[in-house]
């Protein structure tokens, strides 16, 4: 009987239509199960069922389309999820898969249970997520911080996960193509910071 091999988060959620976003649950070492249908499913948000006892990591896709500034911190919407006590009762993880067109580019890990004040990271996020677009690099990258900060102040940890097996790497608030072998290694071997100053060594942008 031939041997069956599971795909990789990566493979599953490059598969899934490019332009919506779409929600899974995952038990620890299984592979992910789908959680939102196609009902729910829009490029501006998802909805999905409560996940069970077992499950305990939530993984959905944030959609961006060629050229367009991809916000990679999570969105208001995403903040209340991982601060409401129902629907985080068992979850310990929430993923954020990054994608542009059909690669995932990197994912935002958020880890905890979100005990501080919240509000003053709804104020931050807020203020990103409205004006993200169009705000000057140096401004995004300032609000950004800003927005950081206040998430890690309310107990939810953020961490940034390049997919460098594409190619991509972090850097100041953004994930984006290596232009070099050794920036791509550098990459590789770098803890992912939190904030968006603390920059790749080898990324002089």
């Amino acid at each position: 009987m031939p041997r069956r091999y599971n795909l990789s988060p990566t493979a599953i959620i490059e598969r899934a239509n490019p332009h919506i976003e779409r929600q899974y649950y995952k038990i620890p070492r299984k592979s992910l199960k789908r959680a939102s249908t196609k009902q729910y499913e829009s490029a501006n948000g998802v909805e999905a069922r409560y996940p069970s006892n077992k499950e305990t990591i939530d993984v959905h896709i944030h959609p961006a389309k060629k050229g367009e500034r991809m916000l990679i911190s999570p969105s208001m919407e995403d903040l209340q999820d991982e601060h409401n006590k129902k629907m985080n009762k068992n979850l310990r993880t929430w993923i954020i898969a990054d994608r542009r067109e059909r690669k995932v580019t990197g994912y935002t890990f958020v880890r905890g249970k979100g005990k501080g004040k919240i509000r003053p990271a709804y104020a931050a996020n807020l203020q990103l997520t409205r004006r993200h677009q169009t705000k000057p690099r140096k401004q995004f990258v300032k609000q950004f911080n800003k927005s950081i900060k206040t998430i890690n102040a309310a107990g939810l940890h953020i961490r940034f996960v390049p997919n460098t097996k594409s190619g991509y790497i972090y850097s100041q608030g953004r994930f984006i193509k290596a232009k070099s072998k050794k920036q791509l290694e550098q990459a590789k071997r770098t803890r992912t910071s939190f904030l968006a100053t603390q920059k790749n060594k080898n990324n002089k942008k």
